[in-house]
């Protein structure tokens, strides 16, 4: 059978090859033969959205993995694309879990400083009429020290 491809013109690659060597091994009019693999996801989109929106520094190295699915593509390595692919969206999947906990984080905190606020609110309200007002124009700065 490798002799049949030999003399149909074919040339057979390694599967490390990748297809601009197959272009500069064929010679003109033969074809060439050879296997390649789907490119995995890169996650791109996800890093960026995670970068802008949730834990940055996660989402840069989430970034940089994804840039290099492409060229560990294009250079024939393969088993380091996917590795890269899957890093990328660990570090973005990652960088969205800190994202979420911060977010929640903040939004309980919020709720208590209301909480908080309204509470000290009421105690004054039941003292009496205890106001403070800001310094007017002209009053000397003695009167409030």
């Amino acid at each position: 059978m490798e002799e049949e491809k030999a003399e149909k013109g074919y040339v057979h690659l390694r599967e490390e090859d990748t297809p601009w060597q197959a272009m500069e091994m064929t010679a003109p009019g033969k074809q060439a033969c050879f296997r390649t693999n789907p490119m995995p996801k890169d996650y791109m989109y996800l890093a960026i959205f995670t970068t802008l929106c949730c834990f940055w520094p996660l989402g840069v190295v989430a970034i940089l993995r994804a840039r290099d699915v492409q060229k560990f593509y294009w250079q024939g390595d393969y088993a380091g694309s996917e590795k890269a692919s899957r890093e990328a969206r660990m570090f973005s999947l990652i960088s969205v879990g800190i994202g979420c906990v911060v977010l929640v984080i903040v939004f309980v905190g919020v709720a208590i400083a209301v909480r908080t606020g309204v509470e000290a609110a009421n105690m004054l309200l039941q003292l009496g009429s205890y106001t403070i007002s800001p310094p007017t124009m002209g009053t000397p700065l003695s009167y409030w020290q």
